[in-house]
């Protein structure tokens, strides 16, 4: 009985073949001389010489197109060959689930966008009420709206029976057909030790975890108890308990009997009292003394079965001592403290303000500050106390978050912000403002740093009052007194005068 082979290139394969020994033998033939003939008178044909190319050129064109067709099923065998392997090794792959894509609308649609694409679907627009909008009336139309992209199940990596009929290539039908009976194989058992656990090959998930050991019984307080539930555990004689304890206990042998789970102390004794039974006194150890934060004496009763002690009312737990602010980081503070004041006294004298002991001018500077000091004093008194305060920034020190003091002058980054005697009114506001944020940005650095929240005493200085806020200070009255020439008592009167408040 012959062979059956049911790969779909046999049979194209012979037919080349058997065109391939067709081209063969004519090819034999044109070689072959021309026959004599054999009758007596009979003359060789003129055509026969003809007949002979014709027949080497038909056997040479046969077998190019036979070579050709050889060629062409060789690639669409490589390709058919790779494909069955892809998709085999693609059906191997566990895959997470893809879920549907989002359906995309289209406003102002017709028919022809339908037509163009099939899976869009047709929607008339419709007002508040859901009514559809009528031809002519305002916002009426239609949208199309397109459904997303299918959802696509998980895929577990294993091969199906249907998968088969795909494979084309016998190589590709062999690998498939191995790879499903070898999935239907049953599989050997699995040898695991003592402490091993068993994970799923795709998903990583224990599938057989060895079992926990219950721990043994501990002592506490004279009583066995559970290692995990802190219950107690009777493996023995009756513990000689009274009152509410011995009813406890009793109710834990019943609990345990039953095999049901008891509940704790303190819920027995709350069911106790629904049911309507007075608990029984029952004496559970002396007070401890102890002192609460205002140094009073207070006193703990010590918990029920050994628990956590039960605070008396109104007891506070002494908070915890507080580390002192580093000496360079509070000089620091108490220096940017300063700057950040003298800032907001400039700030107000360029405003128009009046500070205790100084008046405020708008116009101090500008282009009269490119006159010599002793001639501008005279023809401009009033801005005498603002340029001053202006002619101070350059030297203003100020420290960062680690105490180290630099002056505005020395700082490149600040250099920009120092305000001149010849800048007009809104540029020298400009400068003092964004100069005196970098000091509050530094010294709200140290504040977050040094502050009680991370275990240090907080600095007074830090909330000290402002200028700004129509509140002053006697050293403050005492350093304008030494800038202006007049005396301590004239510059605190100034102030009162003003409405600043002494501190």
């Amino acid at each position: 009985m012959p062979d059956i082979n049911l790969s779909p290139y046999t049979a194209e394969s012979a037919a080349i073949a058997r065109r391939l020994r067709m081209a063969e033998a004519l090819q034999q033939q044109a070689l072959s001389p021309i026959e004599m003939p054999t009758v007596a008178g009979a003359k060789i044909s003129p055509y026969a010489g003809l007949a002979k190319m014709l027949q080497a050129y038909s056997a040479s064109r046969m077998r190019g197109k036979a070579e050709e067709r050889e060629k062409t099923l060789a690639d669409t065998a490589r390709a058919d060959t790779s494909a069955d392997f892809g998709a085999l090794l693609k059906g191997l792959t566990p895959t997470a689930a893809v879920p549907e894509g989002p359906s995309t609308f289209t406003p102002n649609v017709d028919q022809r966008d339908v037509v163009e694409n099939p899976r869009m679907v047709m929607q008339p627009e419709r007002n508040e009420m859901n009514e559809i909008i009528q031809p002519g009336e305002a916002g009426a139309g239609n949208f199309g709206v397109t459904p997303g992209t299918p959802a696509i199940p998980a895929s577990a990596g294993k091969l199906t029976a249907e998968g088969f009929g795909a494979m084309k290539t016998p190589a590709g039908q062999q690998q498939y057909m191995a790879q499903l009976l070898a999935q239907m194989k049953p599989k050997d058992p699995i040898k695991l030790g003592k402490d091993d656990v068993l994970l799923d090959a795709n998903t990583r998930k224990p599938i057989y975890q060895p079992p926990v050991e219950k721990k043994k019984p501990i002592v506490v307080g004279n009583v066995l108890v559970d290692a995990d539930t802190l219950l107690p555990v009777y493996t023995g004689p009756k513990a000689a308990r009274t009152g509410d304890l011995g009813n406890y206990d009793e109710y834990v042998a019943q609990q345990t009997k039953a095999g049901k789970k008891p509940v704790d102390f303190d819920q027995f004794l709350t069911n106790q009292k629904i049911a309507g039974r007075q608990p029984a006194n029952v004496t559970y150890g002396s007070p401890v003394a102890a002192v609460d934060a205002s140094g009073k004496p207070v006193f703990i009763q010590p918990g029920r079965a050994g628990g956590a002690p039960a605070v008396m009312q109104g007891f506070t737990p002494p908070e915890p001592k507080l580390k002192d602010v580093p000496p360079m980081v509070n000089t620091a503070i108490i220096a940017n403290q300063a700057a950040g004041n003298q800032l907001d006294r400039a700030i107000a004298l360029m405003s128009g303000e009046d500070l205790p002991g100084m008046t405020g001018d708008k116009s101090a500077t500008g282009l009269k500050g490119y006159l010599p000091n002793a001639i501008l004093s005279r023809i401009d008194p009033q801005g005498v106390s603002a340029r001053a305060e202006i002619a101070d920034i350059g030297s203003l020190k100020i420290n960062d978050r680690s105490g180290a003091a630099v002056t505005a002058s020395e700082t490149p980054r600040l250099m920009p912000f120092i305000p001149l005697a010849t800048d007009d009114n809104e540029t020298v506001l400009k400068k003092l403002r964004r100069l005196k944020l970098e000091v509050a940005n530094e010294t709200n650095a140290m504040k977050e740093i040094y502050s009680k929240e991370q275990g240090f005493k907080e600095n007074p200085v830090l909330n000290k009052p402002s200028v700004a806020g129509k509140t002053t200070t006697l050293q403050e009255i005492q350093e304008v007194a030494t800038k202006t020439g007049k005396t301590v008592e004239q510059v605190t009167a100034d102030a009162i005068a003003k409405g600043y408040k002494v501190q």
